[in-house]
């Protein structure tokens, strides 16, 4: 039984766990696989300057944060522990801070838990902590957004303080560190257009956040995506996970592949955990809509709410993948989505609460899947000091 005795509880739990699982793969100290190879490669043999251009065989990577991880690495003579720091560090951050999020929940039980389970849990979260690659410091942005875009919503009747002004003007200097930042930067300024409305006061914190934005993104256009967007490699690489319009074919097929890979990549590592997690595409569809498109709607477009947030992330990458700007297809390159899916998920599952056998089937699924993840997990991070894969 869950209650508001046992919850605090159980959540220190999983936190102690998700730490343990994290820890045990950042000191395992895996070898650099071929990608992380590259990326260590292009600022060990570079000047500071050197990074603002093409960087090795067309890796992406904001080059400020990879100016920062080098500057922090030298000292150490570039160890592994050193180049990955910042990853650990992101990783467990943005899972404090999630779970933060989702406890602001109204109904916090079983849903609630069922949230943090799957946070623990998802092989990916654990896996990326300890990655030379950027992806978990956009799961730590996008939910640092996000904690900004639902405390917003106070100042519909509010005058701003300085907090605002100041959160207003630095937030969008992320950009700098994070490709994530791009999806949700906009965001803020929607936000106070929206409010407006209400409150006169807050067209100050709008003119500074557009002004911000648009110093920020010269910026980093400048510094990064002109070579980062202009790399041939990629577009090569990343040619099949478009929604192309020249068929019916070209359209469904990325956007059902798409679909399928977001509602279950996350949690498990190899292609058993992938297909075990099937059944979960048909409850994060459910809580899109239930939970996203609706929740989007009520709000009248105003992104206070993970649901409204998560649902206008999922529109936005899928309209950058039929443009060509983005990959719909895109696994850990959108890896800052997965807290969305697993909220949505859930939320599609405790919406079966009107039907008790099916409701304590999937839950019973659900859990039962994710400690199989977890146990995998263990074992995979375990074989990397043994020296027998799991």
């Amino acid at each position: 039984m869950i209650n508001s005795k046992n919850l605090p509880i159980l959540r220190l739990v999983c936190m102690a766990v998700f730490v343990s699982l994290c820890f045990l793969h950042y000191f395992s100290l895996r070898p650099l696989w071929i990608d992380e190879r590259l990326v260590f490669e292009s600022f060990t043999e570079r000047d500071y300057p050197e990074l603002f251009s093409r960087l090795k065989n067309g890796q992406t990577f904001p080059r400020v944060y990879l100016a920062a991880i080098k500057a922090f690495a030298a000292p150490w003579n570039n160890h592994l522990l050193a180049v990955r720091f910042f990853s650990l560090v992101s990783m467990l951050s943005a899972y404090l801070l999630w779970i933060k999020l989702y406890s602001q929940k109204k109904e916090q039980g079983l849903g609630l838990l069922l949230m943090i389970l799957a946070m623990t849990c998802t092989f990916r979260f654990s896996y990326y902590a300890s990655e030379l690659k950027p992806y978990s410091l956009d799961v730590f942005v996008v939910a640092l957004y996000t904690w900004f875009l639902i405390d917003q919503r106070r100042f519909e009747t509010q005058r701003p303080t300085t907090g605002l002004y100041v959160m207003a003007a630095v937030l969008p200097l992320l950009m700098l560190f994070s490709y994530g930042s791009l999806f949700v930067v906009w965001m803020a300024a929607l936000n106070f257009l929206l409010m407006i409305k209400n409150n006169k006061a807050l067209i100050g914190p709008l003119v500074v956040n557009i002004i911000s934005v648009a110093i920020c993104f010269m910026a980093v256009y400048r510094l990064d995506l002109i070579y980062s967007m202009n790399e041939p490699t990629m577009h090569e690489y990343f040619q099949e996970s478009f929604i192309h319009f020249t068929s019916l074919s070209a359209f469904f097929s990325p956007l059902g592949e798409g679909i399928r890979r977001l509602g279950t990549w996350w949690y498990g590592n190899g292609k058993f955990f992938i297909r075990a997690a099937t059944p979960f595409i048909f409850f994060f569809l459910y809580g899109l809509g239930r939970y996203g498109f609706k929740q989007l709607n009520n709000s009248r477009f105003r992104l206070h709410e993970i649901g409204a947030i998560g649902c206008a992330l999922i529109v936005e990458l899928f309209v950058m993948g039929c443009t060509g700007k983005y990959p719909f297809i895109a696994e850990r390159i959108t890896l800052f989505l997965a807290p969305f899916v697993i909220y949505f998920t859930v939320q599609g599952i405790e919406d079966l609460r009107r039907f008790k056998v099916a409701h304590r089937f999937a839950v019973a699924y659900f859990v039962i899947y994710l400690l199989a993840s977890l146990v995998h997990s263990f074992q995979y991070y375990w074989g990397f000091y043994t020296g027998i894969p799991a």
